[in-house]
């Protein structure tokens, strides 16, 4: 075959709330994965794409990735690499433009803890064997008419222990 068939799923337009479409495994004692992959290719393997709706009066929808829960361990890791190849591909995280009013922000943010430390938060740039290492560069944002944005570091108070650092 020179092209094989498209699957689509999609529920009904309705004039009211349209329905969901859900995939899940069953419950077990290990519990089953659910796994979309793209076709692979010789010339080009196949993309993944999440896309929430779009709305003409209200907000756009919300793509939503949370791991599992835990009643007794730690909850579920969030992994989100490129594939190792001759060279890796890139990641873009960005929010969209806006044409009348403020963009979006983007938020690094580790959850708090009540008995034991917090998570880290670490940018770090790749090593290389032959050529430059990777650079870390923070830009703040440019104005044309109002205030430029700033870069801000601030070290961690603390009510009985030894406050934070700021070490460059």
């Amino acid at each position: 075959e020179t092209q094989s068939g498209n699957i689509k799923f999609e529920t009904a337009d309705s004039s009211g709330d349209s329905g969901d479409i859900s995939f899940r495994s069953g419950k077990s004692q290990l519990g089953g994965g659910v796994y979309l992959h793209g076709g692979d290719g010789i010339n080009r393997g196949g993309n993944l794409k999440f896309a929430a709706g779009s709305s003409q009066m209200g907000t756009g929808g919300i793509v939503s990735i949370n791991t599992g829960t835990s009643a007794s361990s730690a909850s579920g890791k969030l992994k989100l690499s490129t594939a190792t190849a001759v060279k890796s591909g890139s990641i873009s995280l960005k929010t969209g433009s806006a044409f009348n009013g403020d963009a979006g922000s983007i938020n690094f943010q580790t959850g708090a803890s009540q008995l034991g430390a917090t998570g880290d938060i670490i940018f770090m740039a790749g090593d290389s064997d032959s050529g430059n290492g990777g650079s870390v560069q923070i830009h703040a944002g440019q104005s044309i008419s109002q205030t430029g944005g700033s870069i801000d570091l601030q070290y961690g108070s603390s009510k009985e222990g030894q406050r934070g650092a700021i070490n460059i």
